[in-house]
């Protein structure tokens, strides 16, 4: 009978062992220890503008050898794989398999300096979330890295000066509050940060009138979507017998919006 109580005891013993060690599996594995997987990234880079003159190589910005690869955790920071080391390379030196823990992350690729604006360089990033759990094998995550700006410029006709003795463009930027002066001997485009969904840009015209020296000015707005690009096309129009402002929106896609602008009043 004792030998009978002592078995009883001993394989409830190893079921409680049995138990214990299948939940603190289960928790590792919460919070991320033990059982993970890996992930294989690639990153591609989409920064053309269409077909206007290029104020710097954007070509530069689609050799993405030179960007940063980060995985990021579920925090925020830049995380770490199976053997402790941080997830954060270039593209050139960017593993082509990471061991990670159980979690959920971020794949994040970028390249360049954010701007509000600027005629020297723009930002590229792309990101793309995923999770990994036990064992899983996750291939394929595809990073496309476009610029978080659009890009704009404006052309004076030549015979701007025969009418007017000074003109330029002030642009406005509502979400960034940015101010960008387009003087009237200026010629490389502004890259300009807008909003994921695009915004519209406040374009206002200054122009004095040769003749007189009387000044006054248009207003008109644009819509600039991330990656794109159009140019203000200015001239004088003189089709009616009075003085006027031509304004043409070239966006390089053969669309091209023309406005005929013949001010009422001069200030």
């Amino acid at each position: 009978m004792a030998r009978l109580t002592f078995t009883s005891m001993g394989c409830l013993l190893g079921l409680f062992l049995l138990a214990a060690a299948c939940s603190s599996s289960q928790e590792e594995a919460l919070a991320g220890g033990g059982a993970g997987g890996s992930v294989k990234i690639s990153i591609s880079a989409n920064a053309d503008f269409g077909a206007l003159t290029k104020a710097v190589n954007e070509s530069e910005y689609e050799n993405t050898d030179n960007y940063t690869v980060q995985i990021l955790n579920s925090a925020g920071g830049v995380a770490t794989d199976m053997d402790g080391t941080a997830c954060d390379y270039t593209g050139a030196d960017l593993p082509k398999t990471i061991e990670l823990k159980n979690g959920t992350y971020t794949a994040k690729a970028f390249y360049g300096t954010e701007h509000d604006y600027a005629t020297t360089e723009f930002y590229v990033e792309g990101s793309y979330p995923f999770n990994i759990n036990g064992g899983e094998v996750t291939s394929n995550i595809s990073i496309t890295c476009e610029p978080t700006c659009g890009k704009i410029s404006t052309e004076f006709s030549d015979d701007m000066a025969d009418y007017f003795s000074d003109y330029y463009v002030v642009y406005g930027v509502a979400s960034t509050g940015a101010s960008i002066y387009w003087d009237k001997d200026a010629a490389d485009p502004y890259y300009v940060k807008v909003d994921e969904a695009g915004e519209d840009i406040t374009a206002t015209i200054h122009f004095t009138r040769m003749a007189d020296n009387l000044s006054s000015t248009i207003e008109r707005t644009y819509n600039l979507q991330r990656n794109k690009a159009w140019k203000l096309i200015i001239e004088p129009d003189v089709s009616s017998g009075d003085l006027g402002i031509s304004i043409t929106i070239d966006t390089t896609v053969n669309e091209q919006d023309i406005e005929i602008v013949v001010p009422a009043e001069w200030i």
